[in-house]
């Protein structure tokens, strides 16, 4: 007997009846309804991962809080008051924020329209080098940085400044700043 014969022998069997050919049946049957499902996961799965692509190649953008601007996929707040390195980034992390950590040039050229557009000329960003000097990390994740846009001789105050700032007097291109200065708004992202 062939394996169409078992499928319709499985789809007219009887119940009662427990033949060698039914029990044959069962096994066939039973194959095709779990090669069947296995299909239809596939299937599924396949779905799903177009599903999943398309939404990381479209400019997701998230809902931010009043006073938010959004660029991206992140939000960006450009703070009001005047604060330390340190400070400028507890008030970041009050909003479930980290100072700025700029990775390419499009942030960048957001960043610094933005700041051009503003009175406010002066702006803390989440980079400095004080566990190692020369060694720039980003505040939100102790990455090192990849991308930079140091104003032209930059850095250039060694051990006394180990965080970074962006500000008018410099294109708003970074500049390295001692921590404690007290001149400089943050700039947040979430």
């Amino acid at each position: 007997m062939n394996r169409i014969h078992f499928i319709i022998a499985c789809m007219c069997s009887l119940i009662s009846a427990r033949t060698f050919e039914e029990i044959q049946c069962s096994k066939y049957h039973y194959e095709e309804q779990i090669l069947s499902k296995q299909i239809r996961m596939e299937i599924r799965l396949e779905n799903l991962e177009e599903k999943v692509d398309s939404m990381k190649q479209q400019d997701v953008k998230p809902t931010c809080d009043d006073e938010w601007i959004t660029f991206k996929s992140s939000c960006y707040l450009f703070g009001r008051v005047q604060v330390e390195f340190l400070e400028a980034e507890k008030f970041c992390q009050v909003s479930d924020a980290h100072l700025v950590s700029i990775r390419n040039q499009e942030e960048n050229d957001f960043i610094k329209r933005h700041v051009s557009e503003l009175s406010a000329p002066k702006f803390w960003i989440g980079m400095y080098d004080g566990e190692q000097e020369g060694k720039w990390k980003w505040i939100d994740t102790n990455q090192d940085v990849k991308y930079f846009n140091w104003n032209p001789g930059e850095p250039n105050q060694g051990r006394a400044a180990n965080c970074v700032a962006i500000f008018d007097n410099y294109d708003n291109n970074w500049v390295d700043e001692p921590c404690t200065n007290r001149q400089f708004r943050p700039i947040c992202k979430k």
